[in-house]
């Protein structure tokens, strides 16, 4: 776990650190990157990036790790369907 010493809302060093921690989880085949970054009151956020760097999913930090999992499942469906239906469109047109 690294520890930063930037405020969220300011940008400018404060006396408290953010407490960051990132993991990945592996998810249908696919690898998932999870990084939670919270000060001591446990405010913050959750990012979420997929295999290539590239951030899928951003929200608060109160969100419970347990469901990280079913979220990203979730975001994927959407999102492949999402891909489904604009390829449907196009073809159409």
């Amino acid at each position: 776990m690294d520890t930063n010493v930037i405020s969220l809302r300011t940008g400018k060093p404060r006396p408290e650190p953010l407490s960051i921690c990132t993991y990945s989880l592996q998810i249908s085949g696919e690898l998932y990157r999870v990084r939670r970054a919270v000060d001591d009151d446990k405010r913050g956020f959750v990012t979420i990036k997929d295999s290539n760097g590239k951030p899928v999913l951003v929200f608060s930090a109160s969100f419970p790790d347990e469901q990280i999992g079913q979220l990203i499942v979730a975001w994927r469906a959407g999102y492949k369907q999402g891909l489904e239906r604009a390829r449907r469109l196009e073809n159409v047109t």
